[in-house]
């Protein structure tokens, strides 16, 4: 082998080994942040979500009383009294990582592939901030189950 061959694969060993330790970052914030549940263990072939993907996303959001105050699933909005027929029951869509999400979201979703479900806990600090801020949900533990519809 070159001399330039064995650079090439340093340099791509190297760069493999950057993203691993990307997404065991994640996985150990995902561990250590707040209250992880799987639901749902899923086909280690299914694409994983990384940073710039376009995602779909079924989701019920609620506090950590068990109140939902909002839902992409039509029959849960009916059963907690959100029904709203002028909107949509549909998949969410965004760009992780775009600052299209709350960062608490972003970063719970890295890492998971489609298919899989997962109830996660974002503590006010990563989700919209403390109590004083102008938001409704301000100084809220929030509490979505989510689960990827769909990679792009």
């Amino acid at each position: 082998m070159t001399l330039e061959e064995d650079s090439k694969k340093y340099r791509l060993a190297g760069q493999l080994i950057e993203e691993i330790e990307k997404i065991w970052a994640w996985r150990s914030l995902n561990a250590i942040y707040a209250n992880e549940t799987e639901q749902w263990l899923p086909d280690l072939d299914t694409p994983v979500v990384v940073d710039g993907d376009t995602i779909f996303v079924d989701y019920i959001w609620s506090l950590t009383d068990g109140s939902i105050f909002d839902t992409s699933l039509e029959q849960i909005a009916i059963d907690a009294w959100l029904y709203n027929s002028q909107r949509p029951y549909a998949p969410l869509s965004f760009t992780v990582w775009a600052g299209e999400m709350i960062a608490g979201f972003d970063a719970w979703v890295v890492g998971m592939r489609a298919g899989e479900i997962k109830t996660l806990t974002i503590a006010p600090e990563d989700a919209y901030g403390p109590v004083w801020w102008s938001h409704p949900l301000a100084g809220e533990t929030l509490v979505f189950e989510v689960t990827i519809i769909n990679i792009q």
